[in-house]
């Protein structure tokens, strides 16, 4: 009884934590297909029509605000319209190791990626 008990447990702990490393591979191969071209004419036409507007530019802007402001389609947010996932608006060439993508994973963590494409897990 007492090694059933452990083998249910072992499944009750190492199942999420499968999942969860199965969601961040899906999350990061959703990162590295991101049309960028189309992504940074995104961002642009948002930047526009603020400034246009006379609205302050934030530093960033949502995948869901994009799509839903209709300057990026759903299937061109590579999913990360779902997600709590934003873009700097402040990256360029002479910062090429900011914080361009910045996905909120966990209460402790994030996945970002910079601006040089390189991704990983950062402390909050």
């Amino acid at each position: 009884m007492c090694i059933n008990g452990v083998i249910i447990l072992f499944m009750l702990l190492a199942i999420p934590t499968f999942a969860r490393a199965a969601e961040m591979q899906k999350t990061i191969q959703a990162l590295r297909n991101l049309p960028r071209e189309r992504l940074a004419t995104a961002i642009q036409a948002f930047a526009r029509e603020r400034q246009a507007a006379g609205a302050p530019l934030p530093a960033t802007v949502t995948f869901r605000e994009l799509v839903s402001g209709g300057f990026l389609k759903t299937e061109e947010s590579g999913g990360l319209a779902g997600k709590d996932a934003a873009v700097s608006l402040n990256i360029n060439e002479q910062n090429p190791n900011g914080v361009w993508i910045r996905i909120d994973w966990s209460p402790k963590q994030d996945l970002v990626e910079l601006g040089d494409g390189s991704i990983m897990l950062v402390s909050k």
